[in-house]
């Protein structure tokens, strides 16, 4: 699912190209075809994200008439494209097609939810969400009182968008690990100081996902310190803590998978637990690695577990290995090969896998606690003051080089200037701008149709790179979110 950084990402590209001018709106799937009749030949005046929900803003035509209002949820999977016309063809899931022949823009929306309003339908959301850390009207008192009055898990609290807007499942396990908080830890008990500590890193953690584009909760001269796999992340999808080097646990709450280290986020002094959520913690088991396509590493430093069947295949081919079998299969080959192959690959899967714990506590042995600030630092939420966040082509070149998935924009042109190679690595961009969960048949059918539409536009000779997209009085408008950069004298084309 998409986490709030992304959705104010999107609004700020889509305020930069969509907003002010006039759309022709359709529903290609059926599926929005009211809406889209009562925003036809409107004009968009106003966009909004409060955490993951999206509201559009279509100025009223006649005087006494109310805006129409959009409420936009991906879910999921989902995207909202722009790209020059004649655009993006239309899916099964496309809601919401519009196109402005004037600025040559097509813009396509594929979500969860797409419904329409009166500006009642904004203000209603807005009440019924939490403050949102990455807007400049958060008030985090809000979010204090009402953790005052509730015995919820802290952990179940910063996943409930009623109480603080934006945050998702990866957030969670950083920022509680960030300031030293058990997940159980219920809410009513926190301090008021730890609560200063929290709500800093939501923002700080937020607004670094809103200007990279990647979710990185590991500081840049801590990453430096403690080197992979924990560059990225501290503890989430990781067997042991990236500071102290404890066993990190896992359990279930409210349906989803919750991390923690034990050393670096004990329960408060005192703390008691109700009887479900004692249970919940003493099943807690030692986490387990799995391939995650939302926060990856990079594949040099993966292990066999958290790699994909593809790499697992590709590693064993390589040794002369057996390439057949299930994953499970291929991850005992892989690991009992590279032990066999020798000290090199001993040290290399040993350090990631059996002596992670030992390889940390000597790199750094210190908690989350102990390395919190003495005093929280006064931070300012919302995006406005933030500098220029980075573009989609090096925000998915930077995953890319982690080994994470690449689909992180919803906005993205590309430039067919350059060979096959680099039109296929710039085409992740395009064609997945979101995560989207598919698998067997069904992923490997939209591989094959991305793979025609790609040779179609390679042979059709056509252009369509952003700097080319005619956009009437509005010099450098897309400059930051779709032409392509320049990195030590050189081009994206050759390294997208």
């Amino acid at each position: 699912m998409v986490e709030g950084h992304g959705c104010h990402r999107v609004v700020a590209a889509h305020r930069r190209l969509l907003l002010g001018h006039v759309f022709k709106a359709t529903s290609p799937n059926g599926r929005f075809t009211e809406g889209a009749k009562l925003i036809d030949g409107r004009r968009l005046a106003r966009i909004e994200a409060v955490g993951k929900n999206l509201f559009y803003f279509w100025e009223k035509a006649l005087p006494d008439e109310p805006p129409v209002v959009v409420h936009i949820h991906f879910g999921m999977s989902g995207a909202f494209s722009v790209f020059p016309l004649p655009g993006k063809t239309h899916t099964p899931t496309t809601r919401l097609s519009l196109v402005n022949k004037d600025i040559n823009i097509s813009a396509s929306l594929s979500a969860m939810t797409c419904v329409h309003g009166g500006p009642d339908l904004y203000e209603s959301k807005y009440n019924a969400l939490g403050p949102d850390p990455l807007r400049e009207d958060a008030d985090k008192e809000r979010l204090w009182l009402k953790m005052q009055s509730t015995s919820k898990a802290i952990g179940q609290v910063l996943m409930d968008q009623s109480f603080i807007a934006g945050i998702g499942n990866i957030y969670r396990a950083e920022i509680l690990f960030k300031s030293g908080l058990h997940p159980e830890q219920p809410a009513c008990t926190i301090p008021k100081s730890t609560f200063e500590t929290l709500w800093m890193h939501s923002v700080l953690l937020l607004q670094r996902g809103f200007t990279t584009g990647s979710i990185l909760t590991v500081d840049q001269a801590e990453a430096a310190l403690l080197g992979p796999p924990w560059t990225r992340r501290y503890i989430y999808n990781h067997r042991h803590c990236g500071r102290c080097g404890s066993a990190v646990r896992n359990w279930t709450m409210a349906g989803r998978t919750v991390y923690c280290c034990p050393t670096c986020q004990p329960l408060l002094a005192g703390t008691e637990l109700a009887a479900a959520r004692k249970q919940a913690v003493a099943v807690a088991r030692e986490s387990e690695e799995f391939v995650s396509h939302c926060a990856g590493e990079d594949s040099a430093t993966l292990t066999p577990a958290k790699m994909t069947v593809a790499l697992l295949r590709s590693k064993l081919g390589a040794l002369g290995e057996s390439t057949r079998g299930k994953k499970a299969e291929l991850v005992s080959r892989l690991s009992q090969t590279l032990v066999a192959a020798g000290p090199a690959a001993v040290m290399a899967i040993a350090k990631q896998e059996e002596e992670g714990k030992e390889m940390v506590a000597t790199t750094m042995n210190v908690t989350a606690a102990e390395s919190l600030p003495a005093t929280p630092l006064k931070v300012r939420p919302g995006t406005l003051h933030l500098a220029a966040a980075t573009s989609a082509q090096r925000a998915a070149r930077e995953k890319r080089r982690a080994g994470e998935n690449r689909a992180v924009e919803h906005v993205a042109l590309h430039a067919d200037k350059a060979g096959v190679e680099e039109e296929e690595e710039t085409l992740d961009v395009l064609e997945e701008v979101l995560i989207s969960p598919l698998s067997g048949d069904h992923k490997l059918k939209r591989k094959t149709a991305v793979r025609k539409s790609k040779r179609q536009r390679l042979e059709s000779g056509k252009r369509e790179w952003a700097a080319e997209v005619p956009v009437p009085g509005s010099v450098g408008m897309m400059d930051d979110v779709l032409t392509l950069e320049t990195e030590n004298g050189e081009t994206d084309e050759t390294s997208t």
